[in-house]
């Protein structure tokens, strides 16, 4: 039996995956995180579920796992009764539970077969780019520091420089009038040597510098078993989109286009995703107007609903093909 561990609200790549299982007859229960942590048992250490039996699960699709809060903070009630710092304290610790019980769930399932095992759903954005230059692929000249003046001596060797996360995007959430929240992300952000003098302390929390590749387009790579699939972004040609092409520009979106990556180029990321222990995921590249390609980082989950539909790839059908016929191996 395939599982498929997703969350329950704006899955609808999951939902669709699901309508391709239905259609090969496949054999699949959906466990949504919030299911888990409400449904499931764990009575001496046998994890019991109410609908399925987890000895016959074989094949997982490791997608998401939950997007609900598991105390509603923004009720004032909580900060009345506990106070912001306590409300925090309680919000960690009820969190390190769901840690916990969650790593319970993926060792009891361990040696079943993974799309994307439990311990590489967070990408080590600085370990993968070591991987890739191993792989033959070009990665930018990067930094990480909390010196300015390590950042000013970088940032004055390359034209300009970006500053992403290092670990994954953090999302937030803002309320605003009528009650409704808006979803606020931190964007990659460009500076040049004199920005980095003007404005930028002496010293600051440790962050991760790249030197800012002048790009023809940006490429988007969903892997899948050994295959690529590729499509071509032209954001360079908007300045909303120039840097980070999730600030898109809904008016005018960027043009996209499937893309056929060099030959070479395509071994080195099957190289490297192969390397990195990586069955699924989706890439991110920079094809630079000198002609390089870059590889950036990597999406252990694979988002690939915004590559399957502009190029016609149907991935949601052959990731259901997929499933099922790893499934058939397993039995």
């Amino acid at each position: 039996m395939i599982l498929i561990i997703s969350k329950s609200e704006m899955e609808d790549t999951t939902n669709q995956v699901m309508d391709w299982l239905d259609t090969f007859n496949g054999d699949y229960y959906r466990l949504n995180g919030e299911d888990f942590m409400n449904k499931a048992d764990i009575i001496n250490g046998q994890i019991q579920f109410e609908s399925f039996n987890s000895e016959a699960i074989t094949v997982i699709w490791n997608r998401r796992w939950s997007s609900r809060g598991l105390i509603n903070f923004e009720n004032e009630e909580y900060y009345d009764a506990l106070g912001a710092k306590n409300s925090s304290t309680l919000l960690r610790s009820l969190r390190q539970e769901n840690g916990i019980l969650r790593s319970f769930l993926h060792s009891k399932l361990n040696s079943k077969v993974w799309t994307t095992r439990p311990e590489k759903t967070s990408a080590n954005k600085i370990k993968n780019l070591e991987i890739a230059k191993s792989c033959n692929l070009s990665v930018p000249e990067y930094i990480i520091t909390s010196n300015k003046y390590k950042l000013s001596q970088f940032a004055k060797k390359h034209e300009r420089i970006i500053c992403k996360p290092i670990s994954e995007t953090p999302f937030f959430s803002s309320s605003i009038e009528n009650d409704i929240v808006e979803t606020l992300i931190l964007y990659t952000k460009s500076f040049t040597a004199n920005q980095i003098e003007e404005e930028i302390e002496d010293t600051f929390f440790k962050s991760l510098f790249q030197q800012q590749i002048i790009k023809e387009f940006e490429i988007r790579v969903f892997y899948l078993n050994d295959t690529c699939y590729s499509m071509a972004i032209f954001s360079q040609n908007d300045k909303q989109t120039q840097v980070d092409f999730r600030n898109y520009n809904d008016a005018k979106p960027n043009r996209t286009v499937p893309f056929i990556l060099p030959k070479e180029v395509e071994e080195n990321v099957k190289k490297f995703c192969r390397k990195a222990e990586y069955n699924i995921g989706s890439l991110d590249l920079i094809k630079s107007t000198d002609g390089k390609y870059y590889f950036l980082e990597i999406n252990p989950v694979g988002q690939f609903g915004m590559v399957s539909y502009p190029c016609n790839y149907n991935l949601e059908k052959k990731l259901a093909k997929y499933l099922i016929d790893e499934n058939k191996k397993v039995k």
